[in-house]
């Protein structure tokens, strides 16, 4: 049984309405499905749902659980940006009663005056902030990212963390820095230790791996390792963007997950998180 509860709609960045990918899951025998399109930020973003959209986003996924009821669980969720004082994602599942929230970390927001910028975005915006706030000094921004992981999910915990460590998708083609240096597995070992202490599940994200942006998933298989040490729970997405992208990478991350030793993952079933079979 497949389940997956990170997918994208035409409000934020998505391609389809949230009907067509419902009809792509029930064609793939999902039984659980998700709509996490990207919250509202106070900010110009090209991926982000306006907020004068967000009322309509909320009463279709209601529209739509209510028509497949029976056929298929529908859950309406939110992928929240964390950014310091000023966007709060279990801030965000409160105020809009959403079933569950994933916070991830697209802009980092430097600790000076210099403006935030997207993690997220082109390779060249991401290198243009790193030169303009860090000078040129890739460890600090990365750094940075991950301090703000751990800040959310200490400020304001979401249900998930989204795709933990995707700064690293920015090494292709030419690598900016190393997942085996030093100070990025200790980032890396901080980060985990937070997410563990405050009980978070991690997303494991394969749309990095079907887009051909990385070799694996998000996270990385070292740090699904480290992970399964730890007891850390985790939940299976494909981050869809497109409906045939629903399962999308499925297949080999069962796989890699099964050889590290995970079995079980966590997902929502009668309105409340449940571990179920890989």
């Amino acid at each position: 049984m497949l389940y997956n509860l990170h997918s994208h709609t035409n409000f934020c960045d998505g391609t389809h309405h949230a009907s067509a990918y419902v009809k792509a899951a029930l064609r793939s025998g999902l039984k659980v499905y998700g709509f996490s399109s990207h919250a509202p930020v106070p900010f110009e973003s090209p991926w982000n749902m306006k907020e004068k959209n967000l009322s309509n986003y909320l009463s279709d996924i209601k529209g739509i659980k209510d028509q497949y009821e029976g056929l298929i669980e529908i859950y309406c969720g939110m992928e929240a940006d964390y950014v310091p004082n000023r966007v709060l994602p279990q801030k965000l599942k409160s105020i809009y009663e959403l079933d569950y929230v994933i916070g991830s970390i697209h802009f980092i927001t430097p600790i000076d005056d210099c403006p935030l910028f997207e993690a997220e975005g082109p390779l060249k915006t991401f290198q243009q902030g790193v030169k303009n706030c860090y000078r040129g000094d890739y460890s600090k921004a990365i750094k940075r990212y991950f301090q703000l992981t751990r800040m959310m999910i200490e400020e304001s915990c979401p249900d998930i963390v989204g795709h933990l460590d995707k700064i690293k998708k920015h090494n292709q083609p030419k690598e900016l820095f190393s997942e085996s240096a030093p100070w990025y597995v200790d980032e890396i070992m901080q980060t985990l230790k937070v997410i563990k202490i405050n009980n978070v599940i991690v997303e494991v994200n394969t749309r990095g791996l079907y887009k051909n942006l990385v070799s694996d998933t998000y996270p990385s298989v070292w740090i699904l390792e480290e992970m399964i040490k730890r007891n850390i729970e985790i939940t299976l997405s494909s981050d869809a963007h497109h409906p045939k992208e629903i399962t999308a990478g499925f297949d080999y991350a069962v796989e890699q997950l099964k050889s590290i030793g995970y079995r079980f993952q966590k997902t929502m079933i009668n309105g409340s998180w449940k571990n179920v079979p890989l």
